[in-house]
């Protein structure tokens, strides 16, 4: 057989290679649909109609729904796309009415989890053992009971999937002669250099946002409980079987206390922090020093862009990465380096073949390939291709994330509505020094439902 030789020209290589990984994504796309039916027997024939739930609008809504199309054309199964204004309102009327959808995704486990008894375990729709494979580790076990898998994740937020950023501005970096730390001796090392020095302070963190005040500071702590305690006492710990008191928790707050509440480690202290709005990213940006309130660290997820001011926002839209750029936040010691975040989880109410082939692709490393070319999206799976996102600070979320040894959902949203609330409103007061730790704790586990 002879081998056609194409020549292709300079200008026709990124062509070329986008056609080469679309053909690829779809011979493998083919091949793991097929192993993985094998894996799924005993499911009923479907009517060849899939409906589905999804807090997808607007521009994502069009995206998604051209993802669902690759389904369609390959199986001819109908996939119905809704999108309700309130997901919990919408299941609570289709209960009754007894009219539930195919699939539903939500954007909170606890959400999904409270219908867990009318959900199918997705071990009887799809290979989950096969789906963990390609997962950031963590994500699989943040919709499960016991042995059973209720839901997994379709994708994460892109602009609250990874709140472990650290974002800096090299040009501050240079005139001070700091380098990004890349492990936890070297965060604590800069973060000690920047007092010694008094070229401003170590940290940029506020915690005000009206009536969510305190959410900020939530972050911080998950991050450490996560890091230090581990991914089964964190899950415990969102369940209520772990206690805000614990020592693992209070290890985590002493962690936060070090870092952001010691002296001259972010400006005003922690009274200031709860003052100061949770975007407020100008003191990021200055050069006038300690008195200007100059701080050299921000973390917080990739939606910080949006609060950036006006000329910087135009320079990252650019390319341009001088003035702002992030590193993932390193372990402050021999351990895992996590991501807290959020995205956006698949269940299901129907058991049958149909359903079976929706699941499969939304749920496998393939699924975002459409998305991600016209809408922010994160996937999930740290074998997606990173190469796929556009370039800048996309990319490097995509690639911070899926690089990530662990991923917590994000403890406070998966908690109960009103350990949620009381979590930001007792880590508040710790924070501006009204309350010690202990104290706080007993207020919010004294909210969690016995």
């Amino acid at each position: 057989m002879g081998i056609a030789l194409v020549q292709v020209e300079p200008h026709g290589i990124e062509s070329l290679l986008r056609l080469l990984r679309f053909i690829t994504a779809s011979v493998f796309l083919a091949v793991s649909v097929q192993l993985l039916t094998a894996c799924s027997p005993g499911l009923d024939a479907g009517d060849k109609v899939v409906r589905v739930y999804a807090p997808f609008f607007d521009a994502s809504a069009d995206a998604f729904k051209r993802e669902l199309s690759l389904v369609s054309a390959r199986t001819g199964i109908q996939v119905v796309l809704e999108t309700p204004s309130n997901l919990n309102d919408q299941i609570d009327s289709d209960i009754k009415a007894n009219s539930l959808p195919d699939i539903v995704i939500w954007d909170n486990p606890r959400d999904l989890l409270n219908h867990s008894d009318k959900l199918v375990a997705l071990e009887q729709l799809v290979n989950v053992a096969s789906i963990k494979d390609t997962l950031i580790s963590g994500w699989a076990e943040v919709a499960s009971q016991g042995e059973k898998t209720f839901g997994l994740p379709v994708s994460s937020n892109i602009k609250t999937g990874n709140k472990s950023l650290v974002f800096y501005s090299p040009k501050a970096f240079e005139r001070n002669g700091y380098a990004v730390p890349t492990n936890g001796q070297e965060l604590l090392a800069l973060t000690e250099q920047i007092k010694k020095d008094k070229s401003g302070y170590p940290w940029c963190a506020g915690i005000e946002s009206g009536g969510a005040t305190g959410w900020p500071a939530t972050d911080w702590l998950e991050q450490y409980v996560l890091e230090q305690a581990g991914q089964s006492v964190y899950n415990q710990w969102i369940s209520g079987k772990v206690s805000f008191d614990s020592q693992e928790v209070s290890s985590a707050a002493s962690t936060v206390s070090e870092l952001l509440l010691s002296e001259g480690s972010v400006y005003g202290g922690g009274v200031q922090m709860s003052k100061t709005s949770f975007g407020e990213t100008t003191p990021l940006f200055s050069d006038g020093g300690l008195s200007s309130g100059q701080c050299f660290m921000f973390k917080q997820g990739s939606f910080l862009t949006d609060f950036f001011p006006t000329e910087i926002q135009a320079e990252v839209l650019s390319g341009n990465f001088e003035s702002v750029n992030a590193f993932a936040l390193p372990p402050l010691k021999d351990s895992k380096r996590v991501v807290i975040g959020d995205g956006f989880i698949a269940s299901a109410f129907v058991k049958d073949s149909d359903v079976s082939e929706v699941l499969r692709f939304v749920l496998s490393d393939q699924f975002g390939m459409e998305m991600v070319k016209s809408v922010p999206f994160l996937s999930p799976h740290k074998t997606f291709d990173v190469d796929a996102y556009p370039a800048g600070f996309a990319r490097l979320v995509g690639r911070a994330t899926a690089e990530a040894d662990l991923f917590g959902f994000d403890a406070s949203t998966a908690m109960p509505r009103q350990v949620n609330e009381q979590f930001w409103i007792a880590v508040a007061s710790w924070i501006r020094g009204e309350s010690s730790w202990p104290d706080a704790a007993q207020a919010i586990d004294a909210s969690y439902p016995r």
